[in-house]
């Protein structure tokens, strides 16, 4: 198998209307998306099954924000394109183990992948990477050119509207709650599931 690398296009070849597309739709849509699906792991589910739905969903939308936060190979745009140079790429913003866990359990099927439910990608892990996720993110977006952050300000937005509070204390380990909904929007059963695979 090759490996093969991924060249980005430059900022100035991509076409204006992607650009906004990807900062007025794709971005917001990764970001609830997240929220969602940790809301919805949080919750729990009735069966196995709905439950690592619910995880994976997380695990990818987490991955492709990461993916786009320091700058991977698998996202097609650079963070430091849309801000001022008060903004640099922090590819450590996030502990790698937890990239890892991200890739060895829930990405690929590979001689990594644990059944030791100790060692498996939960709950406090979930809460970690969100944290790290939203707290580089509010970074990005707090630096952002003025046409940006005003193009970012009229972004899609989904049915986060509906009172969507993510709020972490501390960076790591702390009190933690989990997004809050308005009651029009909690739906389906409640208790959790068997813990995911």
């Amino acid at each position: 198998m090759s490996n093969m690398s991924v060249h980005k296009p430059k900022f100035k070849n991509i076409p204006e209307r992607t650009q906004d597309a990807f900062v007025q739709h794709h971005l917001p849509y990764e970001l609830w998306m997240m929220r969602e699906c940790l809301a919805a792991a949080r919750k729990g589910a009735l069966s196995r099954f709905q439950q690592n739905l619910q995880v994976e969903g997380f695990a990818l939308h987490a991955r492709n924000l990461i993916e786009f936060l320091k700058n991977g190979d698998a996202c097609g745009f650079n963070p430091a394109d849309f801000t001022t140079n008060a903004f640099s790429v922090n590819r450590t913003f996030i502990r790698q183990t937890l990239v890892d866990m991200i890739n060895e359990q829930i990405s690929h099927l590979s001689s990594d992948r644990t059944e030791n439910q100790n060692e498996k990608f939960d709950e406090p892990q979930w809460l970690e990477t969100a944290d790290a996720i939203e707290k580089e993110f509010k970074r990005w977006t707090d630096n952002l050119i003025p046409d940006w952050a005003v193009k970012w300000a009229g972004r899609e937005r989904m049915d986060e509207a509906a009172t969507l509070e993510f709020n972490i204390e501390g960076h790591f380990g702390g009190a933690c709650t989990a997004p809050t909904f308005s009651s029009s929007q909690v739906t389906g059963p409640t208790g959790p599931a068997p813990p995911n695979d």
